[in-house]
């Protein structure tokens, strides 16, 4: 999924195993439990974001004047203008084509089909889409889905040099240059299973839906440019023109009157990586039995700082964990699985194996026989900073 995400746990059981008897503390968050918290609630300034694009009947980007597009920005809250489908789900054939033209800057968005009713982060579900990703002078381009149960797939466009073999990403040229696409899913394909095939300047791309994705449904109202629903980020501009929407073509030499959602406004977004902002709650979205719950904005670690959390200190590890044979960790949550998460509470449950201290060992030098210290054991909500390379110490201070 993307790099964040709301969580929240209204009951959290954790069974410790201690030898041949277990101990059990169960916390239901009723109260503000006061765990162990750190870098937790962090204070963001707050970023600009601008959402500008729908119908321009004086502009001529893709060809005559009239056309549809603008300044779109990534940012959590939804953005869009569509227009309105009858309702198609994926035993039905979909189909868009058309130009476009991506002008020079950093930005990422969707042109394509999806559920006006289920807009929530991305990969949003609900979605059959091309997903423009602008980098400067170039842009990247991919084809990605997303069921209704939140299961996705994608694939991006590549090249091959002739010379070294080597494959990388495609790029397509920014600024004033036009570009043919077309989008197609085909629920026969793939031996059944879903296909969309791609085409962006000739170049074909096709992603097979996973075995099982098909069967998790989907659904579709709207097809049209949605914003990436993700942390704030920089927005470019996008325009199309000469489109064709399963078999209809529209050339928007006047207002086709397509429906908006926060297409035309600016204002400031808290949404903004790396600033977490994750506890206790009063709130009651995993549907516990009653209000207080444990969760918030988490992003995936960020090593540009520190490690962040919000946790129960269970027990330290070192000599007397060793000792008291402390080998399992059992943790059990409600939590909100289905992309209308706020209704659908589901559970989780997590086993864990806790590492021993290595053997005692003779250091040479000094003669002395050393115990590797470990940290205290936390249970909570918990964010890694990310590395290319863990290593022994990195799991050491992470406590697995």
């Amino acid at each position: 999924m993307n790099s964040l995400g709301r969580l929240s746990a209204s009951v959290l059981k954790l069974v410790v195993a201690i030898g041949a008897v277990g101990a059990e503390r169960t916390e239901t968050f009723d109260l503000d439990p006061r765990w162990d918290a750190h870098n937790c609630r962090a204070v963001a300034a707050g970023r600009e974001v601008r959402q500008d694009f729908g119908f321009s009947g004086m502009t001529a980007h893709c060809a005559a004047k009239g056309e549809i597009g603008g300044f779109i920005q990534p940012a959590a809250e939804p953005a869009y203008y569509a227009k309105i489908i009858s309702p198609r789900t994926l035993d039905d054939t979909l189909a868009a084509s058309g130009k476009l033209v991506y002008e020079g800057r950093q930005g990422n968005a969707l042109i394509g089909f999806f559920n006006a009713a289920a807009l929530n982060e991305w990969r949003t579900p609900n979605t059959i889409a091309l997903r423009v990703y602008g980098r400067g002078q170039v842009f990247y381009a991919y084809v990605e889905y997303a069921t209704q149960k939140w299961r996705a797939g994608a694939g991006e466009f590549r090249t091959v040099d002739p010379t070294t073999r080597k494959s990388s990403t495609k790029q397509f040229k920014s600024g004033t240059k036009v570009h043919s696409w077309a989008l197609r899913y085909s629920p026969a394909a793939n031996g059944g299973n879903g296909s969309i095939t791609g085409q962006l300047d000739g170049e074909e791309l096709i992603v097979n839906l996973e075995p099982g994705h098909k069967a998790d449904g989907a659904a579709f109202n709207r097809f049209g440019l949605l914003n990436v629903m993700k942390h704030y980020d920089g927005g470019g501009e996008l325009w199309l023109d000469e489109l064709v929407v399963n078999g209809e073509s529209h050339r928007f030499d006047e207002d086709p009157h397509w429906e908006g959602l926060n297409n035309r406004r600016s204002y400031t977004t808290f949404d903004v990586r790396p600033w977490f902002d994750f506890g206790f709650s009063p709130t009651q979205f995993a549907c516990g039995k009653g209000s207080g719950e444990l969760g918030g904005l988490i992003f995936r670690g960020d090593g540009r700082r520190f490690r962040q959390r919000h946790a129960d200190r269970v027990f330290p590890f070192g000599a007397q964990s060793r000792q008291r044979r402390v080998r399992r960790v059992q943790c059990a949550a409600r939590l909100p699985w289905s992309p209308n998460w706020r209704a659908k509470p589901g559970r989780f449950l997590f086993r864990a194996r806790l590492p021993h201290p290595r053997p005692a060992r003779k250091d040479p030098g000094r003669r002395a026989i050393h115990l590797p210290q470990w940290r205290h054991a936390h249970l909570g909500v918990r964010v890694q900073p990310w590395r290319r390379k863990w290593t022994r110490t990195n799991h050491r201070e992470a406590g697995q």
